[in-house]
């Protein structure tokens, strides 16, 4: 385990802490009022966070294993968070709580027994365009864009 693995992984248990608080403390009446950011309610924002930001370990594992990239573009990924929002617009605090504490102490695990080298292995990501390290996937992906969501809900 890396240095900066390491510390990454402590950022990301931060932050899946303050979601977890979050949706602990959420107010009934608030979890599913609408966000007019992304036209979705709290909870499903949440479970979003949850599901689709923490699935993106896949692509962190890809890249650490070397293995190529999926080809999926802008249009595909609103595709399935559309679908992802629809098939789950009625989520519950728990199922939400659930996803992230499995998922965030697989993504924790995962991050956590890196050498500092696999976080700068590199796949092309067709979505954004160029290539990412296995630790921008964590960074930006899984971090920094579920901060902006988490805001969002917030705001709400």
């Amino acid at each position: 385990m890396g240095k900066r693995a390491t510390e990454l992984a402590d950022r990301f248990t931060a932050f899946n802490e303050e979601v977890i608080r979050f949706v602990t403390d959420c107010p009934d009446e608030k979890w599913s009022k609408v966000s007019p950011k992304e036209q979705w309610s709290v909870g499903v924002i949440l479970r979003h966070i949850a599901a689709g930001h923490y699935g993106a370990l896949n692509l962190a594992q890809m890249m650490v294993a070397g293995k190529p990239m999926p080809e999926l573009t802008a249009t595909m990924l609103n595709q399935m968070n559309a679908r992802h929002a629809e098939a789950h617009r009625i989520c519950t605090r728990d199922e939400v709580l659930g996803i992230l504490r499995e998922s965030g102490a697989s993504v924790a695990r995962f991050v956590a027994g890196l050498q500092d080298e696999d976080l700068d292995r590199k796949g092309r990501l067709a979505v954004v365009g160029s290539d990412m390290t296995a630790g921008q996937v964590i960074e930006v992906i899984m971090i920094q864009s579920g901060k902006e969501h988490l805001a969002s809900a917030k705001a709400v």
